[in-house]
């Protein structure tokens, strides 16, 4: 069995490598790319699986983890960093391949612990040593995850500079009743802070795997959250720059409140807090 193992080791690294290799009749997909590899990964998995050998599957399952952690790592994290492939469409499809990659690893470890403990269901040692090697894959996953997090943090953080230009043009609220009737018809800030909100959520949104977009568009409200939080302790209001505030707060509100996590509708009610505040102020 032992040659049986080497032989799927490297059948499984030379796969992998050519999957992976650049080649100028290949499909440029990565996405095309991740599941080629992964369906290579899943088929050694079942042939490994069908020997019923408590040691081949041992060796097996540290040879798989040792693939994913090579060429396959290396792929996903590279083009899921903007700072090094320096392009938008690269770096959203790398993001969804990291999360995609994940789940694909989920799938794969719980089809080796459902049949293990099938096979050696009387073999409780065999079965320890299973779960301690398995360990190792579960580790892979959660890294996998932590670099999505972290990758998209890195992402957002280079998209800084156009969310800070759609804000960086400030509200005035010491206005008088005449400016506050004008800005009923025509309310220049918000008009051109939900453009550009709108532009800038436009293409993560349309790219973006629902998990993942659900993460950026955390970021984006923290950001926006912090930005009004800093206002409001900066602003002079007059009564209808209050009722301007809350005008505008409302359509905010309006905006976002399809996309926003549940977890961050708190700071929702903490700005109309204060908003309620400045009114009866």
């Amino acid at each position: 069995m032992n040659d049986y193992t080497a032989l799927e080791h490297y059948f499984m690294l030379v796969c992998v490598a050519e999957i992976l290799s650049p080649s100028d009749g290949k499909s440029s997909s990565i996405r095309t790319l991740v599941d080629e590899c992964f369906y290579v990964l899943r088929e050694s998995t079942s042939r490994t699986l069908a020997t019923y050998n408590i040691n081949s599957t041992l060796a097996f399952v540290n040879n798989l983890d040792e693939v994913i952690n090579g060429d396959i790592r290396h792929s996903l994290y590279f083009h899921s960093n903007i700072t090094l492939v320096e392009h938008v469409k690269t770096t959203l499809i790398g993001l969804n391949n990291l999360e995609i990659s994940a789940e694909y690893l989920t799938s794969l470890i719980q089809e080796i612990s459902s049949a293990t403990s099938q096979t050696f269901k009387s073999q409780t040692s065999s079965l320890a040593k299973i779960a301690a090697v398995v360990e190792s894959l579960t580790d892979t996953q959660r890294q996998f995850r932590e670099q999505v997090a972290l990758s998209l943090e890195i992402y957002f953080k280079s998209s800084l500079s156009r969310l800070h230009s759609i804000l960086a043009t400030d509200p005035h609220y010491h206005i008088s009743q005449e400016t506050y009737t004008n800005y009923e018809i025509n309310d220049p800030w918000v008009r051109s802070t939900i453009t550009g909100l709108t532009k800038f959520l436009r293409p993560s949104k349309s790219m973006m795997r629902e998990q993942i977009f659900s993460k950026f568009i955390r970021l984006t409200l923290n950001y926006v959250f912090t930005f009004l939080e800093k206002l409001l302790r900066m602003t002079k209001f007059t009564l209808y720059g209050a009722k301007q505030f809350e005008s505008e707060f409302m359509a905010l509100m309006s905006f976002f409140a399809s996309p926003a996590p549940h977890s961050l509708r708190d700071r929702f009610e903490r700005l109309r807090q204060v908003n309620e505040l400045i009114n009866v102020e």
